[in-house]
């Protein structure tokens, strides 16, 4: 006994269709865990770079557009 071509040809492209999906959410998935080291290799030189900045100027709120900086209330002497 055999189910009619048509319907095996449907079974066929639907099971085609929901693997390509797996496949598809496997790639997103391994996009996803690549973007998410780059941001903490980013977060990490952000935060070393934080480091030597504040070791030569001290607790300081720094402009990234112009490179002026300020010192906090809490680091300012009276």
């Amino acid at each position: 006994m055999k189910i009619t071509k048509k319907e095996l040809e449907k079974a066929q492209e639907l099971s085609t269709k929901y693997n390509n999906s797996i496949v598809t959410l496997g790639n997103l998935e391994l996009s996803k865990q690549d973007i998410l080291t780059k941001a903490a290799k980013n977060r990490q030189e952000v935060e070393s770079l934080k480091q030597k900045l504040e070791k030569k100027y001290g607790q300081v709120n720094i402009d990234l557009a112009t490179g002026e900086y300020v010192k906090n209330e809490s680091d300012k002497e009276d």
